[in-house]
C-alpha cells in the first residue's frame, strides 16, 4: 500500500512538472536595456537583418564574373559501333568493328570574359548600390524602434505613476469617510463624502486598467514573452531646452534615413540605365580546353583547344530601347519621389518641433498648477485637523489636486515622447548637438 501511494505520488509530481503552470520570470528594465532588447528581437529587424547579408553576398556574386571560370566533366563509354562513329559534344567517338570497346573523355575547360560592354561592372556597382539600400532602410527601421519603445517606456512610467497616485487618494478618501462616519453629521454630507471615494475607487480601476495595457505594449515592443513581470526603472523627470527650427531642419536634410535613400535608390536606377545600354555592346570571352580521349589502356591522347567569342546583338524587335526607356522613367520617377520626401520630411519636422514646444511649456504651466494645488490642499488639511471645514471642501480640493497632479504627469510624458518624436523627424539625437 505504502508503495502504491509512493508511485501514485512521483506520477501526480512528474504530471504537475510537465504540464503544470510554468512560473512567471521578472525582469526589471531602465530605458537603455528596453533599447536593447527591442533592437534585438524585433521581427521586421531581424528580416532586414537577412535582407543585409543577401546583399553582401550579391556582391561576392557579381564579383565572380571578374575571374575565370572552371570546368571539369568526365564520361565513360561502353558502346560497339559498326559505322563510321558516333559524334559526342567533344569528341568523336571512334568506330569497333562491331566489337565492344571500353573508351573515356576527361575535360578541363577554362572560360574569361574580357569585354561585356559595362555589363560587370556596372553589375557590381549595382550590387553594392543595393547593400547601401538595405543599409539605410536598416537604420531607418531602427530610428523608428527606438522611437516606439520610448513612447511605450514613457507610457508605462506615466500610468504606473497615476496608478500609484489614485491608489493613494482612495486610501485617503477612505481615511475621510471613516471619520465622518463615526461623526453626528447630516446624512447629505456622509453621501457628499461617500461619492467622493466612489469616484476616486473608480479612477483607481481605471488607471490600474491602462496599467496593465501599458505594459503589455511594453512587452509586446521589446520581443519578450507576454507572461514576463516587468518592471522599468525609471522617472519622470525631463528639463527645458532651447531649440531652433532651422538647425533642426537642417539636420533632417543631413540624417534623415529617407533622403539618403532617394539619392541611392536615383544611383540604382542610373546603373539600371547603363545596364540596359550595355545590351547594345557586343561581349567577348576567351575560352581553353584541354581533353584527355581515348580507351582506358593504353594511356588516352592530349588534346587542346582555345576559342575567342565575340556576340554582337542585331535585332531584338526593339525590346532593348523599351528597357533602357522603362529604367529612365523610373530615374524621373525617383526624381520626383526625393522631392515628396523633402516635403514630408519638413512637415514631419514642424508639426514635431510645434508639439514638442507646446508640451514644454504645457509642462511647465501644469508643473506650477499642482504646485499651488498641492499648496492649497495642505492648507486645507491643517483646517480639516482643527474641525474648521467640511469633509466635502476637503476633498474636493484633494481632487483638483489629483486632477492636476494627473495633468502634470501627462505633460511631462507627451513632452518626453515629442522629443524622441522631434529626434525621429531629425534622424539624429538632440543630445548629439
Amino acid at each position: 500500500m505504502k508503495k502504491l501511494f509512493a508511485i501514485c505520488y512521483f506520477l501526480l509530481f512528474i504530471i504537475s512538472t510537465l504540464y503544470g503552470e510554468q512560473p512567471k520570470v521578472e525582469r526589471t528594465l531602465d530605458l537603455e536595456e528596453c533599447l536593447h532588447l527591442a533592437l534585438l528581437n524585433n521581427e521586421s529587424l531581424l528580416s532586414l537583418k537577412k535582407e543585409y547579408e543577401i546583399a553582401q553576398q550579391r556582391i561576392i556574386e557579381t564579383n565572380a564574373f571578374l575571374y575565370p571560370h572552371l570546368d571539369f566533366g568526365s564520361n565513360y563509354f561502353r558502346y560497339s559501333v559498326e559505322g563510321e562513329g558516333i559524334p559526342y559534344e567533344y569528341a568523336f567517338l571512334p568506330p569497333t568493328l562491331g566489337k565492344t570497346e571500353d573508351y573515356f573523355i576527361t575535360r578541363f575547360s577554362l572560360t574569361q570574359h574580357l569585354y561585356s560592354g559595362g555589363r560587370v561592372i556596372n553589375a557590381k556597382k549595382l550590387a553594392e548600390m543595393n547593400l547601401k539600400k538595405a543599409e539605410i532602410q536598416l537604420e531607418r527601421t531602427k530610428k523608428e524602434v527606438i522611437f516606439q519603445t520610448k513612447k511605450a517606456f514613457y507610457d508605462y512610467l506615466r500610468v504606473r505613476e497615476k496608478m500609484c497616485l489614485y491608489g493613494d487618494g482612495l486610501n485617503f478618501a477612505e481615511q475621510i469617510y471613516l471619520q465622518v462616519s463615526k461623526q453626528n453629521i447630516p446624512i447629505e454630507e456622509e453621501r457628499k463624502t461617500s461619492s467622493y471615494r466612489n469616484r476616486l475607487r473608480s479612477s483607481f480601476n481605471s488607471s490600474e486598467y491602462e496599467f496593465k495595457e501599458a505594459k503589455l505594449q511594453v512587452l509586446n515592443t521589446l520581443g519578450i514573452e507576454l507572461n514576463t513581470e516587468v518592471t522599468l526603472q525609471g522617472e519622470l523627470k525631463t528639463s527645458a531646452q532651447e531649440i531652433n527650427l532651422e538647425k533642426c531642419l537642417a539636420w533632417a536634410y543631413q540624417y534623415r534615413p529617407e533622403l539618403k535613400l532617394t539619392r541611392v535608390e536615383e544611383e540604382i536606377d542610373l546603373l539600371a540605365v547603363n545596364l540596359a545600354l550595355a545590351e547594345r555592346y557586343p561581349a567577348i570571352s576567351l575560352g581553353i580546353n584541354y581533353f584527355f580521349v581515348g580507351k582506358i589502356f593504353p594511356s588516352p591522347e592530349k588534346n587542346w583547344s582555345a576559342t575567342l567569342g565575340v556576340s554582337l546583338p542585331l535585332f531584338d524587335g526593339w525590346a532593348g530601347w523599351s528597357r533602357i526607356r522603362q529604367r529612365q522613367i523610373q530615374a524621373e520617377q525617383s526624381k520626383l519621389k526625393k522631392t515628396e520626401w523633402e516635403d514630408l520630411i519638413n512637415l514631419e519636422v514642424r508639426q514635431a518641433y510645434n508639439g514638442f514646444i507646446f508640451w514644454q511649456k504645457e509642462w511647465e504651466y501644469r508643473s506650477k498648477e499642482e504646485k499651488e494645488e498641492e499648496k492649497f490642499l495642505e492648507i486645507l488639511k491643517a483646517k480639516w485637523s482643527t474641525k474648521e471645514i467640511k469633509a466635502e471642501q476637503l476633498l474636493t480640493a484633494f481632487e483638483r489636486y489629483l486632477l492636476a497632479k494627473e495633468r502634470s504627469l501627462e505633460a511631462i510624458s507627451e513632452y518626453l515622447i515629442s522629443q524622441a518624436k522631434l529626434e525621429k523627424a531629425m534622424g539624429k539625437s538632440l543630445i548629439e548637438r
